[in-house]
């Protein structure tokens, strides 16, 4: 639906957005003039007009009445002027109420007045929906055209799913294999089909990010915006150089034949295990694993992104089999890879409140593993305990616990280079205390779960 709207701007419109590559002057697209005493509305200058023409009192008022319209709230004198942006909050909030008003009137008004305001209205919301998509194939464009070489060339593709402003951009190099990238808002900015005003981007999202690609469990990232608000980070597609297999497929989610054989392929046996936890014969278990280096692996990569998640304040990644999944080829074995994420911003997960560890002990915590599939269940929660926190111990002194510090460190002298941008220094009074904070708590959490986990004994375990 986007690109058709895309089309219907370019075709009325009828002339090219001339846009420089320089991140403060992505603002509503300038329009190239026809003639030297012409000057085009922008796109967004012409939603605004469209505004200040439909959304008026009068013409609510005369197909749902004064007393139903006047109980909206609504300022309509801020649409009158067109000065203010399409997507300055004032006029978002109230776009965002009316489409709540209308919504819940369609379903008892069927007159052929109030579906010609309905109708009206929507092709605002779907004309400000392809600007703000223009917008960022513009920026985005720009972005790609200053990191690879003059001979790339660059399209892109809606994304597949997601409600956060997004899409696809694939580079194409001579003599190189396609790279794919998926590029996306912050994760409190701008909705696909929200009229909700974008907010100013957490630099503990864009830490979390570059942490987990310095991991080797992240996709190459990027980060580029137009504002502050609207900042846009783009990875690397997780099959790139190989196969990646998302966990939903693992699990048996899509229900397609052959998943199956796909789920032992990366979990060996255990792909076996009942999901009933009073049925499970853990001694059985454990000996069939011992000697299966595939499921052992599986284990092995689970643990470690358990680890990390709960170091990190992560969620809706191990619980979500559509955000993470396996990258093999024929080099590597089957490895985690993470492909999206949420950080956790509760002020009760400071880290003087927050114990990683015990949630780690129950095999719970923030995270409902008791109700995963069943391999997950039984690797991080109906596992003998013991022999978890035995796995976890290898795991950290292995060198989990120093690439969390270093890859730390890393990320964080990148995200502040990309706050260094003039764009973002009136916000550094906050974006810096928020990006340092979230550093200091990822190195206590680090050192507070190594520590508890080498103190842990059976014998003194009350969790």
């Amino acid at each position: 639906m986007r690109s058709f709207f895309k089309v219907v701007l370019l075709l009325v419109l009828s002339i090219t957005t001339a846009i420089s590559a320089q991140d403060e002057e992505f603002s509503t697209p300038v329009r190239t003039a026809v003639a030297a005493s012409i000057i085009e509305p922008t796109p967004g200058q012409r939603i605004c007009q469209r505004q200040s023409t439909i959304l008026t009192r009068e013409n609510f008022v005369s197909v749902l009445g004064a007393d139903v319209v006047d109980a909206w709230g609504i300022d309509w004198i801020v649409f009158q002027n067109t000065s203010i942006s399409f997507d300055d909050p004032s006029k978002s909030r109230m776009m965002r109420t009316i489409n709540q008003r209308l919504t819940t009137l369609s379903r008892s008004h069927f007159d052929d007045g109030f579906f010609d305001i309905l109708g009206k209205f929507e092709t605002i919301r779907k004309q400000i929906e392809a600007v703000h998509g223009l917008r960022l194939d513009t920026v985005a464009m720009a972005y790609f055209g200053r990191i690879f070489p003059a001979t790339s060339s660059f399209r892109y593709q809606p994304k597949r799913e997601g409600v956060q402003l997004g899409e696809r951009i694939i580079v194409s190099q001579p003599g190189q294999p396609d790279l794919t990238f998926h590029v996306k808002t912050h994760s409190a900015g701008r909705l696909s089909s929200s009229s909700t005003a974008a907010k100013l981007v957490n630099p503990q999202e864009l830490m979390a990010y570059r942490v987990l690609q310095h991991l080797g469990i992240g996709c190459d990232s990027h980060f580029f915006q137009r504002s502050p608000e609207d900042v846009y980070i783009a990875t690397l597609d997780a099959g790139t150089g190989g196969v990646f297999t998302p966990f939903e497929v693992v699990s048996g989610h899509l229900g397609r034949d052959g998943d199956d054989a796909i789920g032992r392929h990366l979990t060996g046996n255990l792909i076996e295990i009942c999901q009933d936890p009073s049925k499970l014969d853990r001694e059985a278990i454990e000996a069939t694993i011992a000697d299966d280096p595939v499921a052992q692996n599986f284990i092995s990569q689970m643990v470690n992104l358990d680890i990390v998640t709960r170091i990190c304040r992560l969620h809706d990644l191990l619980n979500n089999p559509g955000n993470f999944g396996f990258f093999e080829s024929s080099s590597q074995p089957p490895s985690i890879r993470v492909i999206d994420f949420r950080v956790i911003d509760d002020p009760l997960l400071r880290q003087e409140n927050y114990d990683p560890f015990g949630g780690f002990l129950v095999g719970n915590g923030l995270y409902n593993y008791a109700s995963s599939h069943r391999t997950m269940c039984y690797v991080l929660h109906d596992r003998p305990r013991n022999t978890r926190v035995e796995t976890a111990r290898n795991i950290m002194s292995s060198g989990l616990a120093d690439s969390i510090k270093e890859a730390t460190q890393v990320a964080y002298r990148e995200v502040m280079e990309y706050l260094s941008q003039d764009v973002f220094v009136p916000h550094h009074a906050k974006l810096i205390p928020q990006l340092e904070e979230y550093v200091e708590a990822l190195m206590q959490n680090v050192g507070f779960f190594f520590s508890k986990l080498h103190e842990w004994k059976p014998e003194g375990d009350t969790a």
